[in-house]
């Protein structure tokens, strides 16, 4: 489905599960729903589903989560939680190859080798561009929360730490059905997985972890 609703409705099946029983379980963080999926701007993205302008894009795609940590405790107090699901692997090795021939001549040395299908991972691309700024120019932090289904690999990361391989700018003059969203190929490589992630980085126990992927697995 590459429709708002579509895409709202599919990504739901992580952050669902994943909300719900991180509060139930987790003694030091909490985690709510705002913004955009959650209120009266999904019945009029209609009107700004093919716009271009920042102000649209930013009501679009700012993060509708917020994470905060309780009390003491390590990581940052309050993060912006976004949740991306891949339904599909690419679909091609024609088109893998052409991500590989741009993804090279941009790569810098630290950035991980790109060989499989596997290891593409779709976000939107105003979507990660609105992450990025407000992360960098604001300070803001952004944890992308991703799940890629044929793999049933989940993954984390800031958002200023995600390696583009290539992005596909799309024509907004032939825009006419859909969310009208073109997407940026990530690599998976450059996330973490998620349970080691939140560990490290929010000091959340493994117990909790554990409890949040057997409800994704349970919902699934």
């Amino acid at each position: 489905m590459s429709s708002f609703r579509g895409r709202t409705q599919t990504a739901s099946e992580l952050e669902a599960p994943f909300i719900h029983t991180l509060n139930q379980e987790c003694e030091t963080h909490e985690i709510a729903k705002f913004g955009a999926e959650s209120t009266g701007v999904s019945e009029i993205h209609k009107y700004i589903r093919f716009a271009t302008d920042i102000s649209s894009r930013f009501v679009r795609f700012l993060p509708d989560s917020v994470m905060v940590r309780k009390g003491d405790g390590i990581g940052p107090k309050t993060a912006l939680v976004e949740f991306k699901v891949q339904d599909t692997l690419i679909y091609s090795d024609n088109f893998l190859r052409s991500i590989q021939k741009e993804y090279q001549e941009k790569k810098q040395p630290e950035d991980p080798e790109l060989t499989e299908k596997p290891q593409i991972f779709n976000v939107e691309k105003d979507a990660l561009y609105i992450y990025n700024e407000i992360a960098t120019k604001l300070g803001v932090v952004v944890v992308v929360i991703g799940w890629q289904k044929p793999t049933n690999r989940f993954i984390a990361q800031y958002a200023d730490k995600i390696v583009i391989c290539n992005q596909w700018h799309g024509d907004p003059q032939r825009r006419t059905s859909g969310s009208g969203t073109p997407n940026c190929n990530t690599h998976i490589d450059s996330y973490e997985p998620l349970g080691a992630f939140f560990t490290t980085e929010f000091g959340i126990q493994d117990h909790v972890l554990n409890a949040i992927m057997q409800s994704i697995r349970r919902q699934s």
